[in-house]
């Protein structure tokens, strides 16, 4: 005889279990988007540090302590720093020893693989005027400004993972403000430039 009560707790048992397994299905998978966000900002992250080395090591070597200029405007804050990768006729002659770091140049500014252009500025610090949708030509370390030398990459659609990096450099503290910044793209909507400063410089209208 078919015992119902028997088979009403094996109908039960089976519910719960799946309900245990839907739970862990969700918590695993957060889990692995959490584990794989961590590592794009790491790799993002450290990315932009080594840019920061080799170009301080470049200018070390070449420059005396002066930032070579690029020829767009605002030419006096936008660094060259496809001469990292490719010796130029004029500012490399002291004792260039690169390429110092491997990336594609496009004129005088280097193209990063995963998103879109990748350069060096001079931007203002300690300065949260600027950031979130004030876009970063308005960081521009002008007259009686602290200055940094920020790595500067645009073209980058994914907010959470520009927040992971916020999270790594400066606790989280926001667009406009630490070592990390990022603003609205200027050239295409929906997506962010990025700034991440690597070490202080002196101000170009000294």
């Amino acid at each position: 005889m078919y015992n119902s009560k028997k088979g009403a707790m094996f109908g039960m048992d089976a519910r719960i279990s799946l309900a245990i397994f839907g739970s862990l299905s969700v918590i695993t998978g957060a889990s692995i988007h959490s584990a794989i966000l961590d590592s794009n900002a790491t790799k993002l992250l450290t990315n932009m540090q080594e840019v920061g080395k080799a170009y301080a090591q470049y200018v070390l070597d070449n420059r005396e302590g002066l930032y070579p200029t690029a020829t767009s405007s605002p030419s006096k804050y936008i660094l060259r720093s496809a001469d990292m990768v490719v010796k130029h006729a004029t500012y490399g002659t002291r004792n260039w020893n690169g390429p110092y770091i491997d990336y594609p140049v496009s004129a005088h500014y280097l193209l990063y693989p995963d998103y879109n252009n990748l350069h060096i500025m001079i931007l203002s610090r300690d300065d949260t005027s600027w950031g979130e949708t004030t876009k970063w030509a308005d960081g521009i370390c002008s007259a009686g400004k602290k200055c940094g030398l920020w790595v500067h990459i645009n073209g980058i659609d994914d907010l959470d993972l520009i927040k992971e990096v916020d999270n790594k450099v400066d606790g989280g503290d926001g667009s406009t403000a630490g070592k990390f910044k990022y603003t609205d793209y200027i050239s295409a909507n929906g997506t962010y430039t990025i700034n991440y400063m690597f070490d202080v410089a002196d101000n170009p209208n000294d």
